[in-house]
């Protein structure tokens, strides 16, 4: 599959866009609910994730009626996946030891240690190492899932595998819990959603449907996050379908259209994406080196909190190219 500038494009902008949100979350956190805007509308950064897993894994995997072979699928996102996971875990860990207090990341920190490298949910703790890293427990185990459907060999063993995610998301509507320790079951159909979205796509992209769909999901995220302030169960509906929508419009998007490498906006955005997994894993740990610092900005007055704000968001972002460029960068181009 040769590179789709808009969803490569589309991956920086939800990797910052999780980056807002957990900065706004630093202030609100210290008291600021009534002050500072909530930025939840950048949570929806995640579903846009889980979509763009659906999609990418059937462009990735499925020529016509060949599949790819499971064990190579398997290599390519263990290579993908693990080396950069595995080195922010021990950072983390590292930081919480150095910074020498008490914190529910290091009770019992051996077997912690063992469940994150093994992206097991740890009943215990509930959360990794590494806290935004629950959802790469649902991407591992939706792996799996896949690189089981894959040695079948059969489009069809995809199909199954992508209505038993549909249905277990759907069961989030009556109650019902998801399968073991997976509970947000929502987000088990956003990986159907993304991977219907692959299913349909146009041989050739549309210029004008995909603008069409991807505008009518960037409306809806919105306004659905204004009428929805905490989805819970109806995140599928306020969250993943307008995701789904977003996902469909920049798979479809001709590369013409899309951000491209002439001008500097169009390297920024395509440089956020490669960078976006690198700035998904290390931005919170960014927010304690940089903010630590400016602390006091976060008890000062509205331009203060921009200020600090704005370093807590720069800091995670620019971490996250640093350690694209500088680690994750030279580590993939020797696994391949």
């Amino acid at each position: 599959m040769g590179e789709i500038r808009a969803i490569t494009a589309l991956r920086g902008v939800a990797a910052v866009m999780v980056v807002l949100y957990h900065a706004a979350l630093d202030l609100r956190g210290r008291g600021h609910e009534g002050v500072f805007p909530p930025f939840l509308f950048g949570a929806a950064g995640v579903d846009i994730f889980f979509v763009l897993s659906g999609f990418v894994m059937v462009l990735s995997s499925v020529a016509g009626d060949r599949l790819m072979a499971p064990g190579l699928f398997c290599r390519r996102r263990i290579a993908r996946i693990v080396p950069l996971y595995w080195i922010a875990t021990l950072a983390v860990l590292a930081h919480q030891a150095i910074a020498n207090r008490h914190s529910a990341l290091l009770d019992d920190w051996p077997r912690h240690l063992a469940c994150s490298l093994a992206f097991l949910p740890c009943a215990r703790t509930e959360l990794p190492l590494v806290v935004q890293g629950w959802t790469l427990e649902y991407e591992m185990a939706f792996y799996a899932l896949f690189a089981l459907a894959l040695a079948f060999g059969r489009v069809a063993a995809l199909r199954v595998l992508m209505g038993a995610c549909a249905l277990a998301g759907v069961s989030a509507f009556w109650g019902l819990p998801g399968p073991g320790p997976y509970r947000n079951a929502a987000l088990l159909a956003e990986f159907a959603l993304g991977m219907a979205v692959a299913f349909a796509r146009p041989s050739q992209p549309r210029g004008a449907a995909a603008a069409a769909a991807l505008l009518a999901g960037l409306l809806l995220l919105c306004g659905l996050h204004n009428a929805i302030d905490e989805p819970g169960p109806w995140r599928l509906i306020a969250w993943g379908l307008p995701a789904g929508l977003v996902v469909a419009g920049c798979g479809s998007l001709p590369n013409r259209l899309a951000p491209g490498p002439g001008g500097p906006l169009g390297r920024g955005l395509l440089l956020l994406g490669e960078a976006s997994y690198a700035i998904y894993l290390f931005h919170l740990l960014a927010f304690k080196l940089a903010g630590r610092p400016v602390l006091g900005l976060a008890a000062g007055g509205p331009v203060a909190l921009w200020a600090y704000f704005a370093i807590l968001s720069g800091a995670g972002v620019a971490a996250g190219v640093a350690i694209h460029l500088a680690v994750e960068r030279p580590v993939q181009a020797r696994l391949r």
